[in-house]
């Protein structure tokens, strides 16, 4: 028993282990001891402490569920043709991939970082040398998260518990994947090179199959478009990771003034640029002779009779 244990008892799985251990428990012998501190030093406990076993000269508890889950009941059954008494213990049905649940989290972009490093550039007070160690730490410490928690604003999400595996997965590629899963834990005690060898083969054939439905659900996926050469290309940059997340956590500073709305800085950018050629310029003393004359100055080709204006005249 003990090796076995020694073997399972690394899963992630739940444990629920059963049997006539013809150990008598309720005594408290030296058997009994080593028993259920073994079953204790792989975090399973006993779930009865009663007779589980009755007859006209003695009441033992040889029959025994030891498990790390927790039941929402429990009963030793009597009214059996047996001198051993049966166990009836119910367990809560957990229903997977179901659960939703908000979590909140800070975000941390190259973007953001810059902007603190700069922003502690700025607001870094000047640490006199006369100050306490104390005062000089307080300031820092204000400074920096006066200007963290500005920056490194937190973000909600919904997250649900699903284990994600691919939407071109089927429900059989779902359940195979499970039971590869399943082998892989087997193979951890079962070192038999038979074993070892069909999990070798299931692997292979699940991975060729995933290929497979994969591939199918592109081509399915392209054919059915609107937009072939748009979905084709998503597809492309999906599979060779050229796809890039949009920025979402664009500013700009424009006159004191914070724009972090997506179409405000849109149309601030294009505000700038329609705007630039004149704001540029505005300021020249420009006219038709001054052009002639920088033209003739510095264009061999455009060199004419001094004044001659004739030849640049639409």
């Amino acid at each position: 028993m003990e090796s076995v244990l020694l073997k399972i008892s690394p899963s992630s799985k739940k444990l629920l282990i059963c049997g006539d251990y013809n150990v008598n428990i309720l005594e408290n012998s030296t058997v009994s001891c080593r028993l259920l501190n073994l079953f204790k030093s792989c975090n399973l406990n006993h779930m009865f402490m009663e007779p589980t076993r009755v007859t006209a000269t003695s009441a033992t508890c040889i029959d025994n569920i030891f498990t790390d889950i927790f039941p929402t009941a429990k009963n030793v059954i009597s009214k059996l043709e047996s001198d051993h008494l049966g166990q009836l213990m119910v367990f809560e049905a957990v229903r997977k991939n179901t659960l939703r649940k908000q979590i909140t989290f800070v975000p941390v972009t190259s973007d953001r970082v810059e902007r603190m490093k700069q922003s502690l550039i700025q607001a870094l007070p000047f640490l006199s040398s006369n100050m306490s160690p104390n005062d000089m730490y307080n300031s820092f410490f204000h400074t920096f998260m006066e200007n963290y928690n500005a920056i490194f604003t937190t973000k909600s999400v919904m997250v649900s518990d699903a284990s994600v595996f691919s939407e071109w997965a089927t429900a059989e590629l779902h359940q195979r994947r499970r039971a590869l899963y399943a082998l892989y834990e087997e193979r951890r005690f079962n070192t038999s090179d038979e074993f070892k060898e069909y999990v070798k083969k299931y692997s292979k054939k699940f991975k060729i199959d995933c290929h497979i439905a994969k591939r199918n659900y592109i081509s399915q996926t392209i054919k059915t478009s609107s937009d072939i050469i748009k979905t084709t290309w998503k597809v492309i940059n999906v599979e060779t990771g050229r796809s890039k997340q949009r920025m979402k956590d664009l500013k700009l500073k424009i006159d004191d003034k914070i724009v972090d709305s997506s179409l405000d800085v849109a149309t601030e950018f294009e505000k700038f640029f329609t705007e630039v050629p004149a704001s540029t310029t505005k300021n020249l003393n420009s006219s038709p002779s001054s052009a002639v004359t920088l033209l003739e100055e510095n264009v061999p080709e455009c060199r004419g009779s001094p004044g001659d204006m004739t030849r640049w005249e639409s």
